[in-house]
């Protein structure tokens, strides 16, 4: 049986996603929960209905096509309010949508074959040949989804098309090791150095995560490290210094400073979901100038952005 797999996107013409012009399959489902996640419709593991309240006429079409009753009209607003945990991610109310010129309801997260993805990926090969780009797997965690994704990255490795996986670490040992066979390219998160604020930050312990790092730097696969840039939480100069210490010291020789942004801000209203975030500026890249200056006195390659 073809292995299949959860994903709420495919992204083509990246070029910050690894070397070259690339293609980003962003799957659904993380075990972190980082307060400033930009990718909510990224967390569970199932599909979910987004709302964009500038579209809904108020129709109440989705209502009536709900099969499990999980859509009712607010009695004050008269937009539909929904009872997620009814939810079987039919589409049923998504079809019935009529919206203000485009659908106001959109399913995030379909389930695809591998093969569905190789196909769709492969459109695109001519510009992963001329560009030395190719395929990366994003999320949410796409190493949770380990046997879907290794069935698409052995093929397209079989065609000479470079593929990398953007990766929180926090996985078990076994999906590392399957990723290490399969990955040409790691693109590390690392949220702090510190594992109580990490714990503090992402509700998971740092220990599983650096193991796993070492083994990818054991390995022999290129890594480069990633630092979401989060004010109040690691932007200050001493955290310059501790995540200067901690990536000298496991051999870190690439690290990309990433701003922290607003971009999926309005993701949360239409997921009905709290955003911890909210309201607090997007940082400019010149801000973090004087972090990279104190981090290259410890990592041989340090930018701002990816």
């Amino acid at each position: 049986m073809e292995h299949t797999g959860l994903v709420f996107n495919i992204q083509k013409f990246c070029i910050h996603d690894g070397p070259g012009i690339r293609t980003t399959v962003f799957l659904k489902g993380c075990p972190l929960k980082c307060r400033w996640c930009a990718n909510p419709e990224s967390q569970l593991e199932r599909s979910q209905l987004m709302l964009d309240r500038r579209k809904c006429v108020r129709c109440h079409r989705c209502v009536a096509a709900c099969p499990n009753g999980g859509i009712r009209p607010d009695s004050e607003t008269g937009y539909p309010v929904f009872d997620r945990e009814l939810c079987q991610g039919c589409g049923s109310c998504v079809n019935a949508c009529l919206g203000n010129g485009e659908k106001a309801l959109t399913m995030e997260g379909q389930r695809m074959t591998a093969g569905e993805v190789l196909k769709e990926v492969l459109k695109d090969e001519v510009f992963y040949k001329s560009s030395g780009g190719g395929v990366t797997f994003s999320g949410g965690e796409p190493l949770k989804q380990m046997d879907f994704i290794r069935t698409i990255a052995k093929e397209l490795r079989k065609r000479g098309i470079h593929t990398a996986c953007e990766t929180a670490g926090y996985v078990t040992e076994e999906e590392m090791k399957e990723a290490v066979s399969c990955m040409d390219l790691f693109l590390f998160d690392m949220k702090h150095y510190n594992g109580e604020k990490h714990l503090e930050g992402t509700e998971a312990v740092q220990e599983n995560i650096l193991n796993n790092l070492s083994l990818v730097l054991d390995s022999g696969c290129k890594v480069i490290s990633r630092i979401p840039v989060i004010p109040g939480f690691n932007n200050e100069e001493a955290d310059a210094h501790g995540f200067g210490r901690l990536l000298k010291s496991m051999g870190i020789r690439e690290v990309h400073l990433l701003p922290f942004h607003q971009f999926g801000e309005g993701k949360y209203e239409r997921l009905g979901i709290a955003y911890q975030m909210a309201g607090i500026p997007s940082m400019k890249p010149e801000e973090l100038t004087g972090m990279k200056e104190i981090m290259e006195q410890y990592v041989e390659c340090v930018q701002i952005g990816g």
